[in-house]
């Protein structure tokens, strides 16, 4: 997550800045605390202003601000419209580094949102604005760190390895331990994860958690422990997991840091999994799916769905129910998801379906899952699960 990781804005200084001038506009008399919690309308009033008035300035950091509020919530649809905004109001003013971060952050954005192909065009084109001067600042690296995930998402993963490649280098020469550590940490958790290279990723991980807990977001050490505690289950080390699931729950539940509700309960499900009990991982499953419909993540619909599928299937009772949510997960996959998702998911159903088949009808079309499937592991270079 390019965004928070290189420049993570304090909402409370903008609010202290700009909210008493707005609240004094409009006869507020306010404590403190509650400028704190009623801020985020302050400033879009405030900005209101700024631009009535054309202090273009002001509007600019105003915008830049409610960025940083609803991406620190999770709400990309809200967080779009004023990132549009505030490049146009940057795009006349500012020098190009300044651009290319901006569009960074819209790039982000749009691939927190789903729109992988968007979001990698944005930030291609964000790379191309920096100059020889800038090859002596971070930025580039933490662009193509950025440019690799969304590559991994689209299951192009020789380019996430040459993306990789490239930010580690740039960090080397501008002598960024922190980017070094995105760098091995992006790596971990959208590459070697992927491969399933558990092991790795997780050694990975774990090494690189003391950096990012010191010096970066909530969002990124969310983030770490979500991958390092998916390895731990992948790994059957599921004592370990508990650990880090007990912490996930206070940074995730307890921090309202809702985005990463359906991610967490995911992950939940997989260890109970892991632990042989459907039952319990069913349940965490079908709420990661009720988290997804309130501010959560909709690229996991599908995850979640096979995940379900597999809970389900073990209990003759349960067949038709878990028909049903393999079959959710391939067209959610088809809809919006990673592209190995699509395949997990299409492996899924064939071999549900090739379980239980006894007429050849039932025989072709999980042969049909499975070829399909299939297919999309070889075109990503990633090995087949056996058939």
């Amino acid at each position: 997550m390019l965004y928070p990781i290189e420049r993570y804005l304090a909402l409370h200084e903008l609010i202290e800045i700009y909210a008493p001038e707005a609240a004094a506009r409009f006869g507020l008399d306010m404590s403190a605390a509650r400028m704190q919690r009623e801020g985020v309308n302050l400033l879009l009033q405030a900005q209101t202003s700024a631009y009535q008035n054309n202090q273009l300035e002001d509007a600019t950091s105003i915008a830049e601000a409610l960025v940083g509020y609803y991406f620190a919530a999770g709400d990309f649809e809200a967080a779009r419209p004023f990132a549009d905004q505030y490049l146009q109001l940057i795009r006349e003013r500012e020098s190009p580094s300044v651009l290319a971060r901006a569009l960074g952050m819209l790039s982000t954005i749009d691939y927190q949102r789903g729109n992988a192909e968007t979001a990698h065009t944005i930030a291609e084109q964000a790379f191309s604005l920096l100059g020889k001067s800038d090859q002596q600042r971070s930025l580039g690296g933490f662009l193509l760190c950025h440019l690799a995930t969304i590559a991994a998402y689209l299951g192009k993963y020789a380019s996430t390895s040459d993306y990789l490649e490239q930010a580690e280098a740039w960090f080397i020469n501008t002598g960024n331990d922190l980017g070094r550590a995105w760098r091995q940490h992006v790596q971990a958790r959208d590459y070697l994860r992927d491969q399933g290279d558990y092991q790795t990723a997780l050694d990975n991980l774990i090494a690189v958690l003391p950096i990012l807990e010191e010096r970066t977001s909530p969002q990124a050490i969310i983030e770490n422990l979500l991958a390092t505690t998916d390895c731990l289950s992948q790994l059957g080390e599921v004592e370990r997991a508990h650990e880090r699931l007990e912490r996930l729950e206070s940074l995730v539940v307890h921090g309202k840091r809702h985005w990463y509700l359906s991610e967490l309960l995911m992950i939940k499900g997989k260890v109970a999994l892991a632990s042989g009990d459907p039952q319990t991982a069913a349940r965490f499953l079908r709420d990661g799916i009720g988290a997804v419909s309130l501010s959560g993540d909709i690229r996991l619909l599908s995850p979640l769905y096979r995940l379900l599928g597999i809970a389900l299937s073990g209990d003759p009772d349960w067949r038709a129910e878990a028909s049903d949510a393999f079959e959710r997960g391939i067209a959610c996959a088809r809809a919006i998801a990673r592209k190995l998702d699509l395949a997990w998911a299409l492996y899924a159903m064939g071999q549900f379906v090739k379980q239980s088949a006894t007429r050849p009808t039932e025989q072709a079309r999980s042969s049909g899952y499975l070829f399909e499937g299939h297919k999309l592991f070889m075109e990503m270079g990633i090995k087949p699960p056996s058939l």
